[in-house]
C-alpha cells in the first residue's frame, strides 16, 4: 500500500510540473476558434478593424512624435485645441536669438483668432514623456502673457493653448489673490 501511494504522489508532481510547464511556456493543446464576423465569410484577424484597415496611431503617438522631429529640428509644437491642424512644428530662430511665449502667441495671430485664451507650456525633459508642466498665467483679461511666466522657448517645447473657459469669472478670482 505504502508504494501505491508513492506512485500516486510521484504522478500527481509529474502532472504537477507538466501543466506548469505548459502553462509558463505557453504552449497549449487548447484551439480557439476564428473570428468570423457576423453574416459568416472569411476568418478576420482581431487586430484590423472592420474595412480592414491598419490600425492607427493614438494621438498621444503621433504628438510624442512631433516633439521628438522639433527637438531634431531645432523647433517647437504649438497645439491648439478645437482647430482643423491641433499640432504643428514651427522653427525657432538661429543659435542667440530668444523667443518668448508672447512673442509665439502674437507672431502666429493665436490671440487674434481666439481672443482670450488659457495655455500651458510642456518642456521636453528625460524620463518624462509629456514634459514638465509649466503652466503660462494670462493678465485678467487672458489677452496678454504675464512677465513671470513668459518663458524662452526651447527645441522640443510643446506649447498648448485654448479657448479660455471662463475668462471673467478667472480674472476676478486672480485680481483676489494679488490683493
Amino acid at each position: 500500500m505504502t508504494s501505491s501511494v508513492i506512485r500516486i504522489d510521484r504522478l500527481v508532481r509529474l502532472g504537477t510540473a507538466v501543466s506548469l510547464a505548459m502553462v509558463l511556456t505557453g504552449c497549449s493543446t487548447l484551439r480557439l476558434p476564428a473570428f468570423l464576423p457576423t453574416g459568416g465569410g472569411e476568418p478576420r484577424s482581431l487586430y484590423v478593424d472592420n474595412d480592414g484597415a491598419p490600425l492607427r496611431p493614438s494621438e498621444n503617438a503621433m504628438l510624442y512624435q512631433k516633439v521628438r522631429e522639433a527637438k531634431a529640428q531645432n523647433s517647437i509644437v504649438l497645439q491648439i485645441a478645437g482647430t482643423d491642424e491641433p499640432l504643428r512644428v514651427l522653427p525657432l530662430p538661429g543659435e542667440g536669438k530668444s523667443v518668448f511665449v508672447s512673442d509665439l502667441l502674437n507672431q502666429t495671430g493665436v490671440l487674434q483668432k481666439i481672443g482670450r485664451i488659457d495655455a500651458t507650456l510642456y518642456r521636453d525633459a528625460p524620463g518624462m514623456p509629456g514634459g514638465i508642466r509649466m503652466a503660462v498665467k494670462m493678465n485678467t483679461d487672458c489677452d496678454q502673457v504675464r512677465p513671470e511666466s513668459d518663458y524662452s522657448l526651447r527645441p522640443g517645447d510643446r506649447l498648448t493653448v485654448q479657448k479660455a473657459r471662463n475668462p471673467p469669472l478667472n480674472g476676478l478670482l486672480q485680481s483676489l489673490l494679488n490683493i
